[in-house]
């Protein structure tokens, strides 16, 4: 097979991977009979940056010598056996570990992948019914708003490797600051492990009645904000959905025959005076998670493999996963005055757990009618909660902020607080973890975002084991227009209660 093909194990790493208010509690599902061997039997597959993998059934890490030791089997690159016996592996050989003891490995560094087998244990009784639909996609953030915990964002939704590693910033929409202070809780409730390189606040300064909002790199105060007076599909009216910032979604559903269906919105504003932009609130449907998550299946016990060979470099990558991102983008265009549509920009926020409100700067079309505008993107992948026009003034400078201190279970957490610190370190966090931090705040009213850096590792559910499929995964990844039109159908028979499921399967309790 080869190594130069396994980076297209990412094709729709994009697409994997709001601000409301929601009180929930997790069932945990107990199996029936005993556990399977892989849940009960510690095992470890450490793949080399030679190619070489060594399967280890007894096995340690000394965090002292960086050095892991266990007793197993050597194959090389062609899976051929080259030895037997007893190991001492340099972590810094290490491409990546498989292990369904995966907090036996917390010292080794960032290589862990994660389970690979083993995590129906963990699994919760909505998760079990359909492992597709299973809560997940990167840490999630809450902040008070007034009322009591409510969910802000979610980080590097789309560094679903150690190759995607990346800085996601996220509004706080709806964060109120008690005293001039902030906290801030980061949690994983997700079959993931999460490697948080830090996690900042930025702050902008902001006038009575103006919100300040993210273009890029780029702040913006904004004000007079103006919903559309016609918003439509060819299949429906929009509008009202999207007329406030309200947790009311416009959510098309799927085309029954292609998820790649594409759908045009068109919409209309009345004119403000001078600078303005599109302020656009949305967040992903489940379509991506799904279909990233059907693909690991395929993948089954190779997904390890693959995963090492995207982390060394194929030089095709990057250009898989642009195509894959084309399915969970929104590109915005304006009408001109000669009635030719002009690109605008693109609206392509990763994850399908918060919204995130952002601004596209328009530029000035001649005349003075309502405005008109066209968003492109395909069906049923996006749930877009706003859509307006606001005014929008000079840009502004953030001011970066990091934590005073970090708590976990109410108490100080140095350790975690000097990994956070540490430009080489990363904070190591597991299903059910959760980390506060708390950060002191300029004087003023202040609109705020959350700066998160790091990548994260899917665990592999046992159920998906039961589909893996090299054929199908090859089909998957070298065709996938038509992978598209297959999974159309096995996706429609799920989609009236993905959304329950994928929200009934977080781990822990509400915050």
């Amino acid at each position: 097979m080869g190594y130069a093909r396994a980076g297209l194990l990412l094709l729709l790493c994009g697409v994997v991977g709001g601000c409301s208010h929601t009180e929930w509690q997790a069932s945990f599902w107990q199996p029936v009979g005993p556990p399977p061997p892989s849940a009960i039997n510690a095992f470890l597959k450490v793949h080399t940056r030679t190619g070489d993998v060594y399967v280890l059934d007894r096995w340690s890490v000394d965090p002292a010598t960086r050095t892991v030791r266990g007793e197993g089997r050597r194959y090389d690159e062609m899976r051929t056996v080259r030895g037997e016996g007893h190991f001492d592996i340099p972590v810094d050989e290490v491409a990546l570990l498989e292990t369904n003891r995966p907090h036996a490995v917390t010292d080794a560094g960032p290589i862990v992948m994660g389970v690979v087998t083993g995590a129906s244990m963990l699994m919760t009784g909505y998760c079990a019914t359909n492992p597709k639909a299973c809560f997940g996609s990167c840490p999630t953030f809450y902040a008070h708003d007034g009322r009591g915990p409510a969910l802000q964002a979610e980080g590097f939704s789309a560094s679903v490797a150690r190759v995607f590693e990346a800085t996601d910033v996220d509004s706080l929409t709806s964060a109120a600051p008690r005293s001039g202070s902030l906290s801030l809780l980061m949690r994983n409730e997700a079959l993931e492990t999460h490697m948080v390189r830090h996690v900042a606040l930025l702050a902008v300064p902001r006038s009575d009645g103006d919100r300040v909002l993210r273009a890029g790199a780029r702040y913006y105060p904004a004000r007079r904000f103006v919903g559309p007076v016609r918003c439509r599909s060819e299949r429906e009216d929009c509008r009202r959905a999207v007329a406030d910032l309200d947790g009311v979604e416009y959510a098309p559903l799927t085309d029954p025959e292609d998820l790649g269906a594409r759908q045009a919105i068109e919409l209309e504003f009345p004119a403000i005076d001078g600078p303005q932009g599109l302020v656009i609130s949305g967040r992903n449907s489940l379509v991506g998670t799904f279909l990233f998550y059907q693909l690991l299946a395929y993948l089954g016990t190779n997904a390890g493999e693959w995963l090492v060979a995207l982390e060394g470099g194929d030089a095709r990558v990057g250009a898989v996963h642009a195509l894959g991102a084309e399915l969970a983008r929104i590109e915005v265009e304006i009408r001109g005055a000669d009635g030719e549509w002009i690109g605008v920009g693109v609206y392509d926020e990763v994850g399908p757990i918060a919204r995130d409100r952002q601004v596209l700067p328009l530029p000035e079309t001649a005349g003075d009618g309502p405005i008109h505008l066209r968003l492109l993107t395909t069906r049923g992948f996006w749930k877009l909660d706003q859509l307006a026009l606001a005014g929008l003034g000079e840009p502004v400078e953030p001011v970066r902020i990091t934590p005073t201190r970090v708590l976990r279970d109410g108490r100080a957490d140095r350790r975690a607080a000097a990994l956070l610190r540490d430009p080489d370190g990363y904070l190591v966090t597991y299903p059910g973890d959760d980390y506060t931090f708390e950060f002191d705040l300029p004087a003023g009213d202040q609109e705020l975002f959350v700066e998160s850096r790091g990548y994260y590792y899917e665990w592999m559910r046992e159920q998906w084991l039961e589909e893996q499929d090299a054929a199908e995964a090859a089909r998957f990844m070298f065709d996938l227009p038509g992978a598209l039109r297959r999974l159309a159908p096995v996706y429609k028979r799920m989609e009236a209660d993905v959304d329950r499921i994928f929200w009934e399967s977080r781990i822990g309790e509400a915050p």
